[in-house]
């Protein structure tokens, strides 16, 4: 086995980088659904760079052949779950067309025809860089089939850049489109363009693509938290309805209009600085959700980055209404203002956030929150 191969290096580290990205969005929640679906894109990216670690390590075209198919398998694969991905990016609420189980279903069609032909792959050739895929008389319509969807899926990303007024999913979604354009790229014209124009021997930067894909995302989860702790789910009444904005009151005053609406049978949910046990004693509510910030941020540097993105999640439902408590306890004046600010630009379609302060912070309470109304105190 040749390992002394350095064009094997792009596709080791881009294994082990994907590897690590698993890890750590099923760490932060497995049961979220877009950390799953997001999983198993990297899944298959993974599955991608190692048979290509592999097919450059072969010491036989028996053994490259095997592994130049099994590059083909993730390049069948992707298109439904990259679709999948960017339909409930960045929110994990919003409602996926049963269209999409059409797409698994062709490109399950697509692998059992794989597997059994040679019509994707017909071979390997030797050159400077190890074994290269032959491609079959069918394999330029699959590399088709991948762009296709691939722009499809930059382009759904774009309409929901265009349609959102959160600073937050902005943010995400700038991220998620610039790598996914920089890996089509990438992959276009090294992977595929070549085969077109007969230079099927020219080295691909697949795997280098999906390093400095994985390189932004690393960025977008430290920056924007992409992956954070979804909110469980209570369920409500039909009828109860929550009020809309937000609500910046002192804290007995907060409690009370908490409770209020614990009573009514919508959809609550609480993020606390405090003990979340003595806070569910002091609602005196047992099946309310209460989050305790310290448990959920695995730093104290993190909790004023990700308080943002947890409270944005969980009013992505409707009729929910959510209480922020000790807020005085995490963010300056300045600093509680700016939060404020964040939390206005999102659409808020019938939810209410109620932030409770112990104190009044100069001027926080008189905050006008929607440019022609001010919170309200009572």
């Amino acid at each position: 086995m040749d390992i002394q191969n350095p064009y094997a290096v792009p596709a080791i580290i881009s294994t082990f980088l994907y590897l690590a990205f698993i890890f750590l969005i099923l760490k932060i929640d497995f049961n979220s659904r877009l950390n799953r679906i997001s999983a198993l894109f990297f899944a298959l990216l993974l599955f991608w760079s190692f048979a290509e670690w592999m097919e450059r390590w072969a010491n036989s075209p028996e053994s490259a052949l095997f592994w130049a198919r099994a590059i083909m398998v993730a390049i069948i694969l992707m298109p439904p779950v990259l679709i999948h991905l960017t339909l409930v990016f960045p929110w994990t609420k919003k409602e996926v067309s049963p269209a999409i189980f059409g797409l698994y279903g062709s490109s399950l069609l697509l692998l059992s025809v794989h597997l059994n032909s040679d019509m994707f792959v017909a071979g390997v050739d030797r050159y400077f860089a190890g074994y290269g895929t032959v491609l079959g008389p069918y394999g330029t319509q699959i590399y088709l089939y991948l762009a296709f969807f691939t722009i499809v899926s930059i382009l759904i990303l774009m309409r929901s850049y265009v349609l959102t007024n959160c600073r937050i999913a902005l943010g995400q979604l700038r991220m998620l489109i610039i790598a996914l354009s920089i890996s089509f790229l990438f992959i276009f014209f090294t992977g595929f363009a070549p085969h077109i124009y007969g230079d099927p021997k020219a080295y691909p930067l697949t795997t280098p693509a999906f390093i400095i894909t994985g390189l932004i995302l690393l960025y977008a989860i430290s920056r924007y938290h992409v992956f954070v702790p979804e909110s469980k789910k209570e369920s409500a009444s039909e009828g109860a309805k929550a009020e809309k904005g937000i609500k910046v009151l002192p804290r007995e005053r907060a409690m009370d209009e908490f409770y209020r609406h614990v009573s009514s049978g919508n959809r609550v949910i609480c993020f606390t600085a405090r003990d979340s046990e003595e806070t569910k004693e002091e609602l005196d509510v047992k099946h309310v959700p209460v989050i305790e910030i310290e448990e959920a941020c695995s730093k104290k540097t993190e909790r004023k980055s990700l308080i943002p993105f947890m409270i944005t999640d969980a009013l992505m439902e409707k009729n929910t209404a959510i209480l922020l408590d000790g807020a005085e306890n995490i963010f300056s004046n300045g600093e509680l203002r700016e939060f404020l600010d964040e939390m206005r630009d999102l659409e808020l379609k019938e939810n209410l956030l109620i932030v409770s302060l112990s104190k009044n912070p100069s001027g926080i309470f008189d905050f006008d929150l929607k440019g022609n109304g001010k919170s309200e105190i009572q």
